[in-house]
This record gives structure tokens, sequence and C-alpha cells, in this order.
């Protein structure tokens, strides 16, 4: 008997948002999904909650619900969090140095 694992990876914080649902469908579900799928460690293919939670928010930190975020998984999909943090710092950088480079 042949048992396939996956390399779990680490418990998220939330922090003081009321994004319980992107971090479960986004974070934990399509995380462990996409990992499984690809026989990969899931360490590698981490998804982004806060693009989800972003998305449904519209700006305003009331929480959401899984309906809402399955839809924005279905229409947009989620970055992983490491294409999102090179994002931020792409971002932050030309707000420093304007965009003349």
């Amino acid at each position: 008997m042949i048992i396939a694992t996956l390399t779990i990876f680490s418990i998220a914080n939330q922090g003081k948002d009321g994004a319980c649902v992107a971090y479960a469908t986004t974070y934990y579900q399509l995380s462990y999904t996409i990992s499984k799928a690809l026989n990969a460690d899931c360490s590698n293919y981490t998804f982004s909650p806060n693009w989800t939670y972003s998305l449904i928010n519209s700006g305003v930190d009331e929480g959401s619900y899984e309906r809402d975020a399955y839809k924005i998984l279905s229409d947009f999909g989620a970055p992983k969090n490491q294409s999102l943090r090179v994002l931020k710092q792409v971002l932050k950088h030309k707000q420093v140095f304007g965009s003349q480079q």
C-alpha cells in the first residue's frame, strides 16, 4: 500500500481583519487542492487570502460569505502569496522613486 503525503504549510494569522472566509477558502482550501493536484509541496503553492478578501470587501472590513470568495476564485483565481509580495514591493518602489524608471 502506497500512501501519498503532502507537506502542510504553516498556519496563517489573519490578524484583526474579518478575513476568516478568505483564509479558509483561498489560503487553506485552494492552496491544499492545487498542491494535491500537482502532488507538490504545499509551501510552494500558497495563495493569497488578502487578494480574495480585498476583492470581496470593497474596502470595508465587515467579513464576507463563502459564496463570494468562491465567486472571486472562480472568476479571477488568486495569485500565489509570493507573487503578491513581489507586486507590493514593485508598487512601493514606484511610489518612492516615481515612474521614470
